[in-house]
């Protein structure tokens, strides 16, 4: 940043800068194609100041001293000395086709290129762009340098070659020869595209610069009088500031049009045959003449062809007549053209370089006239096309925006030329990265570029584009959360983009920040970043997955755009084929159900009897509903009966607890009776014997004979002996029945029953073919040969014909094989199957082994399994075991061994908290003509249920799941884990599709008074009992358990009525989204187990794996899954009994039992679902996996259930079901995790730190005044931090340091902070300090941290030297004499200081008071994490209470000492702010935040004389209000009603709306809008800044579905907006004031604003809009209150939609700043103020010659120089070349700040003083009345500025003759000046003076006399009798005495007749001499004689203060302030003139 001291014009206020290079370089850029979109900087740039200049005598003035030349260093006895080395200038000629030979001035350093772009922008040469220039026959590289050119010299001759064209340069050329046409087209330049701005001087400017040499400097002395040039509305108390003169008149001609229409034909591309011939586009113009010409561009250049609209015909219609360049054949073809595109050619040219170069950084006008939208087919095809980012220098690539902004910080930068490429590469990249980021946010918001999370919340949304990352200001996943939420966001960026700047200013070498943009555009935040490279060895297969997916995006969002358009037309053909489908379903289903039926009817006539297929419902009374069997015990029926077993039989049924026993038998749906056989009597017959109401079940006990008659036995066979005992003890041998030999041929064994030959011999063969067969056996008493053997694997050949002894020989030979667990091989065996029509025993998923152990294993599970196939047989529903739950709110329900208690719901839903998507339906919607299939037999046992299934929901448990199917959660606690508990229910408050949860409570502890049966909750919760939540669904706590993880997997069918089970730890916190979608995905796969965490095992060590790096998983925690619930009754009543002892044991593994359950059952993976919470629980006690042996533990788990199944069940996996927006989340965050080498990811929780960054930032604690500390993580680890928190540090795959996240880079504001009131002063407490704030994030800011430094630093040495006085004199020194001791005398005593015990406790103790963090030298630092949550500091409470202590004197300094200097300077018109924007400049370059306007307001109502200061401060306060407020009512604004919503904003802010609208008439989509309309009706606007706070349920649900539809950027498309009116609006507005400024407003309306401040409600209207980026039409708005109801009468508005022409992205960024040109400037001031004038110009010259090097032809800071440059020309007497450069600096100035901004108005105010020093006093007043009006625009008429511009304008006025108008602006220049310095301050005499001298010329001596008199009175009061001014007046007061005394003579003459006219006076009129001096003397500059002698004194006394100054300044840089002698000297002197 360049500082200087104050400018010599009355007052100094900052001025932004901008830099130019040559005239001859200034020539319009080639651009190859399209411009990109440029950024609007609103970021504060560095202001430069002018300096004071001197003029000697003996000076002579000099011409132009602008010269061009490269700087170099060389190596001499000073290394800080600067050659210059100046560059050779040469003529060369050019020759081009068809214009004579020209000549052209070049440079040695200039580039071929530039040559190119000098043709290309030369009026006769401008259309030809595909050229080479050739020298002798040579092509000129055009990247070379014209001094390393062999043979270019003085006069040689380039040559103009035409090239051949491509499809690029065809490109080319048309677009230039397009910008060539509409280049002087008022568009670009309204609109702010292209980098294309605003220039209006030199249409107020009439006089051409160029022509001064030849212009009479008395000619303007000979204007008349009579013709004002001033308008009326200039004129001073005018009531209102019109906005029309803002702009030209120019604005109004009409535009020249060449051509009608220029654009790409139909016919293109050009196909193959056509290419062959050199064809590369077709073109179709349009003339005037009103003819239409296909042209073709081929490799040659350009020729009408024959081609019609209707017809192709490419040959040329004169086959010879080929143009090179398209102008030509236009001009050919078009008289109208070619003269048209002459005369604009002719006004381009005629423009100054300045007006037509690009500027870097885009600005926008807040007014614009309202232009007709003309066609333009290039900017329409550049609108179509989706460049993606895509540089058209960089062909077909996406730019690395990261690698390009990191290679030119690495550039080297050893010596100055180096420098210069690196500073030029930087800006360069730099201005690209803003454009492209730019171009990018408003495609975000406007919702072009698809999220990376687009199943997230819009606010949270992510996007990658271009290389760059977009994210929006809101709080995502509540990172903010206790710093302030979405205000803490929408502030970070901001801060973060103030830590870049500090970090770039260092400048350190391997230390690197990103590119960073901030976008405030539409109501929205945006924030763009570059992008860090990622590390290659860290990256996953799931990131790898991430990755591709990225780049497929653009891809897959174009083919989902297609693919839409076809969405409706397939929907459409959908619903006709559904009503088919279910028209005919019902008819397909009978059909099916009577091919089924006669199928199962042929097989009981040909194959065999099934006693299981007789239809026994027609002796069944339909009118049953309940399934109960009753079991009846017959007697004495034959002796065949084994009536032991029998007994036995029903003494074990009476036993089992099965609800479908019953032993009523009229109630009974089904009659049993139970035959066991034991005869081997033939032809037995019972069917006689038993009544035909009876089912009776037969069992032989022995083996039966073929001729047994089946006919008799009319009940079912009963397919299984109850009583016949089989091993089932499990004997594992060393071959493993269950796996298969791969590697050689496995054996088996053959067992044949009752089959035939042919049968057997095929079975063999096919055998044999894959086993080796051992034995063959057919007989019983083989069967044991066999079963010896220890054969793995048993066939079983059975016959085809059905027999009753070989069923029950086959069931004997069956299960034994299974319960041996031998493998069965089985052919042509399906009829002797067990229950074969409902159990698949083939099935390669099933296993028969396991299928044995469910169903047939013992005596109960055979009987439950008869149960349930009747059951099944007979579709009856299950009996569901309900309970009677009596709901006691204290007392608990016993049943069996445990207790319970239900705990209601919460019917009050308004109370409970709502889940983030608890109003998304997840559920599919159920359709009007929905299809229930019957399921078979088959599918209810095999796939659907199984036997056991209970359910009270379904009437038919088989049939398909219901849609409003729900889940249960289960949750395994103990009472010690209650808060966490607690935080889980409340959590799961608010989940749509959960039934009910129950709580297991394992007891761990024993209770008292076990004995006692009446329990309560108090029992076993102890005092914990009160806090049981209540939500939305019924909980059910379980207590008594005992303590065993197999708990988890109960049953509990008494309490679960839903098939899906969700199993949560209690401290598994899912968010309810994931909840859902998981739920969705299990009713997808009810099979599986679904769950969030995965874990996989190693396949050869079988070792249990946690590595969270690979994508493999074998296995989900069941800690947070969803699974069946016949699992759970799988796993506690079937699974091996060992496993579950194993878990109660060792207290672990129960979740990898069940997964090895479901794995081997289910013959599938699981499933994972990805996540975006972590599971980390915050303050959750230690869970079991906390354990040291917890993962060894489970290692051995998985061998022992392994060694148990015989296998590894476990299947792996590496895919899982997920959103792209739960990838997208959790790469990033685990990405961002792994990646962080340095810093906390959450803000302090955990953290970590790396060697290389600590030694880089060692430095940068040092230079920033960060403190190093120490803080402690939850885990206990110390960690040494340099910076705050959160600040990381992370290590790309480029091997560069990246530090990010610099939001707090400076100390945290303790004025701002919720800190105990004890921490603060009493002085501070009396300011009411510490004040709330909306977010937390409140930094000080790094220019208060130095100026505090600073002070600190004069305080060390001003301690030190008076304890080394009082030392060395033992006297003791008062307080005051410490005040005044001077520093330098302080600095001087401790230079002194010798090494002396007393001297070192001196100085510690001076550290000690200073607070230094070294004890032996000036170290002071802040330390950044004071007061921050989640951050535990790792020190001594000493350290602590020093680093507040610190931070509090630093919170101290601002309000009580750097608001007040300010407040000073004000009042000493050093900073003299005009509007809101240089107010924040000036606050901020004294390290003040924005929010301290409310303090700075308060102090300046105590000054009366800053009350314009004051205005401009309650301008800002308000507008900024409005701004926070007008954010976010755009967010809730629907898109295609934004104009209309932001005249009404405009309307209610600055008129008074009383009523809201009620009509819907402004909304041109009605039709779109109607639910939204209907959503608004019952909404009511509260006082909150958030219009939409207060919203029902349903309203959010609406909103939040609509958000989903639309626009990712939170549009919520409501109109509540509409509901506005001026009192809510004003009442936002006040409370935003109060929140963030601590300002009470106090206004109801605009009305009382005005009434109470006297604020212009244009100055209000102006700044609002460049705030937010509005751009509104220009004309005249009446500002008159309008009371209306409805929107019915536009005509009353003062503002209407059509108002409202666009809305531009306001831009925060960090332009990169040149070094060199800093030096050059500052040393240039240096000899400016020693008096060298030709030195210090020089120097300056070279600094904007820097500048131009590295910014270009156009830059703020270049503008400066500019003005610098010009005011050295004016000092030294050369006014012409001081115009001109000031001519440069006002165009400049307007392209690149703006039309309106004050520094503009400054300019104008030099440069009409330079004007009328050329005698251009007529230009001179036009220029001070532009200035006038800027500065009206900006604050209104009372202004110091204004004071100053009356004056100039005053005596201007006055040198030609207009007394009036003259008099007017002197008499308001002294009203101004007697209200800000006093009505006797020095300034106010001159005013006075110069009123009497416009008053003696008028004749009016009176009054002149009175002026005069008032000056002399003055003079006299101020400077003393003997003063030279005092005696001037005392002159000029005489001289008015005699000539008001000769008038009064002669007037008295006239009255006593002696005359009889009064004659005139002769009244000398002063002269153009006078005037210049007076103007020199108001803009203070005052030339003054001064000896030689003494002026080579001043200057060594300069030089020697001047290299104190540089010893002394340590901290920071800044220049001394001179005495009045060398001001004097200097002749640059205050405006308070001696």
């Amino acid at each position: 940043m360049m500082k200087q001291p104050d400018e010599n014009i009355s007052t100094t206020h900052s001025d932004h800068m901008i830099c130019n290079g040559h005239q001859d370089d200034l020539i319009k850029t080639r651009q190859d194609s399209d411009n990109d979109d440029s950024a609007t900087n609103t970021s504060s740039t560095s202001s430069i100041n002018d300096v004071l200049y001197t003029n000697c005598p003996n000076i002579s003035s000099s011409s132009n001293l602008n010269t061009s030349g490269i700087i170099t260093t060389t190596t001499t006895t000073n290394p800080n000395e600067i050659v210059l080395s100046p560059e050779v200038s040469f003529n060369i000629k050019i020759q081009s086709p068809g214009l004579d030979i020209f000549d052209l001035l070049v440079t040695s350093s200039e580039l071929v290129q530039e040559i190119h772009q000098v043709l290309m922008d030369k009026e006769e040469t401008c259309h030809r762009t595909c050229f080479s220039l050739q020298l002798d026959g040579i092509i000129l590289d055009n990247f070379s340098e014209l001094k390393n050119i062999d043979g270019l010299k003085e006069g040689s001759l380039l040559k103009v070659v035409e090239e051949h064209y491509t499809v690029r340069e065809v490109r080319i050329h048309i677009r230039h020869i397009n910008e060539l046409i509409h280049a002087c087209d008022l568009n670009d330049l309204y609109n702010g595209t292209n980098n294309y701005s605003l220039c209006l001087v030199n249409d107020i400017n009439t006089s051409e610069t160029s022509s001064l040499l030849n212009i009479d400097r008395r000619k303007g002395s000979e204007t008349n009088g009579n013709d004002s040039i001033v308008p009326e509305y200039l004129l001073p108390n005018q009531k209102d500031i019109l906005l029309t003169p803002l702009f030209t008149t120019n604005n109004k001609i009409n535009r020249l049009q060449c051509i009608k229409m220029l654009s790409y034909s139909g016919w293109n591309p050009p196909n193959g045959s056509r290419k062959l011939h050199g064809d590369l586009m077709y073109l179709k113009v349009t003339t005037y003449e009103e003819k239409s010409f296909h042209i073709t561009a081929c490799t040659k250049g350009f020729y009408v062809s024959q081609t019609t609209d209707e017809k192709f015909l490419p040959k040329p219609v004169q086959p010879k007549a080929i143009f090179h360049s398209l102008v030509d054949l236009l001009n050919n073809i078009s008289p109208i053209f070619k003269k048209k595109f002459r005369a604009i050619q002719r006004k381009r040219c005629s423009k100054h370089p300045f007006e037509r170069i690009q500027i870097p950084f885009q600005i926008h006008p807040w007014l614009s006239p309202r232009f007709e939208h003309t066609i333009d087919h290039f900017r329409a095809e550049d609108a179509n096309i989706n460049k993606l980012g895509h540089e058209d220098h960089i062909p077909g690539q996406v730019r690395d925006w990261n690698e390009e902004l990191q290679i030119t910080k690495e550039l080297p930068k050893k010596n100055l030329p180096e420098r210069l490429i690196r500073e030029r590469a930087m800006f360069k990249v730099h201005t690209d990265f803003i454009s492209a980021a730019i171009r990018g946010c408003q495609a975000v918001v406007d919702g072009n570029i698809m999220a990376i999370n687009p199943g997230e919340e819009s606010k949270v949304h992510m996007y990658i584009w271009n290389n760059m990352f977009f994210s929006l200001g809101f709080d995502v996943k509540d990172h903010y959360k206790d710093f302030g939420g979405d205000a803490a966001a929408h502030s970070a960026p901001a801060n973060d983009l103030q830590g870049v700047r500090a970090i770039n200013t260092l400048d350190l070498d391997g230390l690197h920040t990103l590119g960073t943009v901030v976008v405030d555009y539409r109501g929205m935040r945006v924030t763009a970043q570059s992008i860090v490279p990622g590390r290659k060895y860290s990256l996953t297969d799931e990131h790898r997955i991430f990755t591709s997916l990225l780049i497929e995006l653009p891809h897959i969002e174009r083919l989902i755009r297609m693919k839409q358009v076809n969405l409706t037309l397939i929907q459409n053909r959908l619903n006709k084929v559904e009503k088919y489908l279910t028209k005919y379903t019902w008819h397909l289903n009978r059909l099916i159900k009577t091919i089924d039926y006669n199928k199962q009817e042929e097989k009981k006539k040909i194959f065999r009897f099934n006693s299981f297929d007789l239809d026994l419902e027609k002796n069944i009374h339909k009118n049953y509903t309940k399934f109960l069997v009753c079991f009846h015990l017959i007697k004495s029926l034959n002796d065949d009966i084994d009536y032991q077993i029998l007994n036995e039989f029903h003494l074990k049924i009476s036993t089992i607890n099965s609800p479908y026993i019953t032993l009523n038998k009229s109630e009974a749906y089904l009659n049993v009776i139970y035959l066991p056989i034991r005869s081997y009597q033939r032809n037995i017959c019972y069917k006689d014997l038993i009544s035909e109401n009876y089912f009776v079940l037969y069992e032989f006990l022995n083996p039966i004979d073929e001729d047994i008659d089946e006919k008799c036995f009319h009940g079912n066979f009963l397919p299984v002996k109850f009583f016949t005992q089989f091993n089932t003890n499990q004997t594992y041998v060393n071959n493993d029945h269950w796996r298969l030999n791969d590697e050689q041929k496995p054996s088996i064994g053959i067992i044949y029953l009752n089959t035939t030959s042919t049968i057997a011999t095929r079975e063999y063969d096919r055998l044999q073919n894959e086993y080796e067969i051992i034995i063959e056996c057919s007989h019983r008493s083989c069967y044991q040969t066999i079963f010896n053997k220890n054969i793995s694997i048993i066939s079983l050949i059975c016959s085809s014909i059905y027999s009753i002894s070989i069923q029950y020989e086959f069931y004997e030979i069956f299960f034994y094989l299974l319960s041996q667990q031998i493998h069965i091989n089985l052919f042509n065996c399906e009829n002797y199957l067990p229950y074969s029509n409902v159990i698949d025993w083939l099935h390669p998923s099933s296993s028969l082994s396991w299928l044995y152990t469910i169903y047939f294993q013992t005596f109960q599970h055979r009987f439950h399994t008869l149960i349930a196939y009747l059951r099944t047989y007979y579709r009856l529903p299950t009996l569901s075991n309900e309970l009677k739950f009596i709901e006691i709110k204290n007392q608990l329900i016993k049943e069996k061994n445990f207790y319970y208690l239900i705990h209601s719901r919460n019917i009050n839903f308004t109370k409970m908290p709502i889940g983030l998507m608890d109003k998304i339906n997840f559920q599919s919607n159920k359709n009007k003509y929905s299809i229930y299939n019957e399921p078979t037999f088959y599918d209810q046992w095999n796939r659907l249920y199984q036997p056991f299934y209970r359910s009270k929901i379904l009437t038919n448990p088989f049939e398909i799941s219901s849609f409003e199917e729900k889940y249960t959660i289960i949750i395994l606690t103990h009472k010690k884990r209650f808060y966490q508990l607690n935080r889980l229910l409340l959590h799961l408050n608010g989940l749509i599709n959960l039934d009910r949860i129950i709580v297991l409570f394992n007891q761990v502890d024993s209770i008292e008074n076990f004995q006692n049966k009446n329990f309560s909750l108090q029992n076993f919760l102890d005092n914990y009992s009160i806090y049981l939540p209540s939500i939305h669904v019924e909980i059910i706590y379980i207590f008594n358990l005992s303590n065993n993880l197999n708990n988890r997997f109960l049953p509990w069918n008494e309490f679960i009525y839903t098939d899906c089970i969700l199993s949560l730890d209690d401290d598994s916190f899912l968010r309810h989204d994931e909840i859902e979608y998981a739920f969705r995905i299990w009713k997808e796969n009810r099979s599986r187990l679904i769950g969030f965490i995965s874990r996989s095992h190693k396949s050869d060590t079988l070792e249990y794996d946690t590595s969270s790096s690979s994508c493999t998983y074998s296995m989900i925690l069941t800690g947070a899954a969803f699974l069946h619930r016949w699992y759970l009754d799988f796993y506690t009543n079937i699974m091996s009994k060992q496993i579950r002892q194993y878990v109660e044991l060792h207290m672990n593994c129960e979740d990898i039992a069940m997964n090895f359950l479901i794995s081997y059952l289910s013959k599938q993976t699981p499933i994972k679902i990805g996540h975006r919470e972590t599971f980390y629980c915050y303050k959750c006690q230690e869970s079991l996996s906390s354990k040291i042996n917890h993962y060894n533990q489970r290692t051995e788990c998985i061998k022992y259930f392994s060694n148990i199944y015989r296998l590894i069940p476990l299947y792996y996996s590496i895919y899982r079901i997920d959103n792209l927006l739960n990838i997208t989340s959790c790469i990033l965050e685990k990405e961002q995790e792994q990646s962080v080498v340095y810093g906390s990811t959450d803000f302090g929780k955990t953290c970590t730190t790396n060697e290389k960054y600590k030694e880089l930032l060692d430095k940068v604690s040092t230079m920033l005044k960060i403190k190093p500390h120490t803080i402690k993580t939850e885990k206990g680890d110390s960690i040494e931090l340099l910076t705050a928190v959160e600040c990381k540090g992370i290590v790309g795959n480029d091997g560069r340091h990246y530090l990010l996240d610099l939001l707090r880079m400076t100390p945290s504001d303790l004025n701002y902070l919720p800190v105990d009131i004890e921490h603060l002063s009493p002085s501070m407490k009396q300011l009411d300090y510490p004040k709330t704030y909306k977010h937390r994030l409140c930094c000080l800011r790094q220019e208060l941290i130095d100026a505090f430094v600073e002070q600190k630093y004069v305080d060390f040495y001003r301690s030190i030297a008076l304890n080394l006085s009082k030392l060395r004199s033992n006297e003791s020194t008062s307080n005051e004499t410490t005040e005044r001791t001077n520093v330098e005398e302080a600095k001087r005593i401790v230079n002194e200081i010798s090494v002396e015990d007393n001297s070192r406790e001196i100085i510690q103790s001076a550290c000690r008071s200073i607070g230094s963090v070294k004890d032996n030298e000036f170290d002071v630092r802040f330390n950044p994490d004071l007061f921050q949550p989640y951050v535990t500091l790792n020190q001594t409470p000493d350290e602590t209470a020093a680093d507040i202590k610190l931070l509090k004197e630093a919170a101290e300094y601002l309000v009580l000492k750097q608001i007040p200097l300010m407040i000073q300077d004000f009042q000493d018109h050093s900073a003299v702010p005009v509007d809101g924007e240089s107010l924040s400049e000036a606050m901020h370059s004294r390290g003040i935040n924005i929010r301290y306007l409310g303090r700075v307001a308060h102090l300046l109502t105590q000054q009366s004389s800053l009350t314009y200061i004051y205005e401009i401060v309650i301008t800002e306060i308000l507008c900024r209000s409005a701004k926070h407020v007008f954010r976010t009512y755009l967010q809730s604004v629907p898109i295609h009603l934004l104009s209309y919503s932001i005249s009404h904003f405009l309307n209610c802010f600055l008129t008074i709306i009383l009523l809201p609208t009620t009509d819907y008439t402004f909304d041109e989509l009605a039709s779109l809008t109607t639910q939204s309309t209907n959503n608004t009706s019952n909404v009511s606007l509260s006082n909150s800044t958030n219009i939409s706070s207060q919203k029902t349920n349903t309203k959010k649900k609406n909103k939040k579905q609509q958000q989903r539809k639309h626009s990712p950027t939170m549009r919520n498309e409501s109109l509540e907006f509409s509901l506005l009116t001026s009192k809510i609006l004003w009442s936002q507005i006040n409370n935003e004031a109060k929140s963030r400024y601590n300002f009470d407003l106090s206004c109801d309306d605009i009305e009382s604003f005005v009434e109470n401040y006297a604020i212009r409600r244009t100055c209000i209207l102006r700044s609002f809009c460049r705030k937010t980026g509005l751009q509104i039409t220009m004309r005249e708005y009446q500002f008159e209150s309008i009371n209306k109801s409805s929107r019915s009468n536009n005509n009353n508005e003062c503002f209407n939609e059509n108002d409202i022409i666009n809305i531009f992205p306001i831009i925060k960024h960090i332009p990169p700043k040149p070094s060199d040109a800093y030096q050059f400037f500052t040393s240039g001031q240096q000899k400016i103020q020693q008096g060298l004038l030709r030195e210090g110009f020089e120097l300056i010259s070279e600094a904007h010659n820097l500048l131009n090097n590295v910014y270009g032809p156009m830059h703020p800071e270049i503008s400066m120089c500019l003005r610098l440059l010009a005011r050295l020309n004016y000092i030294m007497g050369d006014y012409q070349e001081a115009l001109i450069t000031q001519h440069k600096a006002v165009m400049m100035s307007e392209r690149v700040l703006g039309i309106d901004h004050p520094q503009t108005a400054t300019e104008y105010i030099h440069m009409a003083l330079y004007s009328f020093a050329n005698g251009l006093s007529i230009n001179a007043s036009k220029l001070l009345c532009r200035a006038r009006y800027i500065i009206l625009t900006c604050c209104g008429e009372n202004h110091p500025q204004i004071s100053l511009i009356d004056s100039n304008l005053g005596l201007i006025l006055q040198s030609y003759g207009d007394y009036e108008n003259a008099l007017k602006f002197m008499e308001k220049s002294l009203e101004l000046n007697k209200t800000f310095y006093g009505t006797k301050s020095l300034k106010v005499a001159l005013s006075h003076h110069l009123c009497a001298r416009i008053q003696s010329c008028r004749g009016d001596f009176r009054s002149a006399l009175n002026s005069e008199r008032e000056a002399y009175q003055i003079y006299k009061l101020q400077l003393g009798d003997e003063h030279e001014r005092t005696r001037e007046s005392a002159q000029v007061l005489k001289h008015l005495t005699e000539q008001a005394v000769v008038l009064q003579k002669r007037i008295n003459d006239v009255v006593k007749g002696q005359l009889l006219v009064i004659p005139s006076l002769t009244i000398q009129q002063p002269s153009f001499q006078n005037v210049l001096e007076m103007l020199n003397v108001v803009n203070g500059i005052l030339f003054i004689q001064i000896r030689e002698k003494d002026l080579d004194l001043l200057r060594e006394e300069l030089a020697k203060q001047s290299i104190d100054d540089q010893q002394s300044s340590t901290t920071t840089s800044s220049v001394t302030t001179i005495s009045e002698a060398a001001n004097q000297a200097a002749a640059l002197l205050n405006n308070e003139i001696d």
